[in-house]
């Protein structure tokens, strides 16, 4: 699975795919420990009392 958007600031780095789904986290060290395996899950954002995950639907 192609890592489409990087998001770091030097001790954490997020990989989002094309759906928007987190598949890498590297935190303290970029590079060393991927701490999500590979695997997806899903990033959503809690506003005014609702929450919108991000995704294909």
């Amino acid at each position: 699975m192609p890592k489409n958007i990087p998001v770091g600031n030097g001790y954490l780095l997020l990989n989002f795919d094309l759906d928007y789904q987190i598949r890498d986290v590297y935190f303290p060290y970029i590079g060393q420990e991927n701490h999500s395996k590979g695997d997806p899950f899903r990033f959503g954002v809690w506003v005014d009392g609702c929450c919108s995950k991000m995704g294909p639907e």
